[in-house]
């Protein structure tokens, strides 16, 4: 905020050997704090325009989230997802594009799998589930568009989504408003990517 990258640093530096020292003591309590810390330094890294420190960084955290997810996949497989697709994009920028696609395909196998969950768990409660699956299809479609740009693989579930969200929406519109025009907005920019300027309109 005051742009004081080296007052930062010494921040996070600090916060690092805390959650280090915590979760050497209880990782299952203090593992997500640190994977957390972890992605927070990579994201600074970022903005120092130091792409080789990020990739080491969100690694440390993915591997942290990996052994947490070993004990209970279902609380961590989204977030191991979400920094597999970043880290993917960033072995792009460096030219690694074999482990790209190595993290990559991970990141799909563990978003249809949390996918795979919350439609189990909508046939159970849909109140409760139907929002965290309409989200799920949105970061899986995400990744089709940042993986290969894949137009035909990313509608799918993009339009999948959209039809929960205008469910969700007609039921608490101030809630779910903002997503619906969001799923709207990509649903048409792929449709208008795909030159199907009539279903985009």
């Amino acid at each position: 905020k005051e742009g004081d990258k080296k007052g930062a640093k010494e921040s996070f530096n600090e916060a690092l050997e805390i959650s280090s020292g915590l979760a050497k003591k209880d990782m299952t309590k203090y593992g997500d704090t640190l994977a957390q810390t972890h992605n927070s330094i990579g994201d600074f890294h970022l903005q120092e325009n130091r792409v080789e420190d990020a990739e080491k960084s969100y690694s440390e955290a993915i591997r942290v989230h990996k052994r947490l997810a070993s004990k209970n996949h279902q609380l961590y497989d989204m977030r191991i997802a979400k920094e597999l697709a970043n880290l993917g994009a960033i072995n792009i920028f460096l030219n690694n594009k074999k482990r790209a696609e190595r993290l990559y395909k991970e990141a799909e196998a563990r978003y249809l799998r949390v996918v795979e969950l919350y439609r189990s768990l909508v046939t159970k409660e849909p109140k409760i589930y139907k929002p965290h699956l309409a989200y799920s299809l949105n970061n899986l479609s995400n990744l089709h568009l940042h993986r290969e740009q894949n137009l035909s693989r990313a509608i799918k579930p993009s339009e999948e989504a959209l039809s929960i969200y205008k469910e969700l929406d007609k039921i608490e519109s101030k809630k779910y408003n903002e997503a619906l025009i969001l799923t709207l907005y990509k649903v048409a920019s792929i449709y208008n990517r795909q030159e199907k300027f009539n279903i985009a309109q």
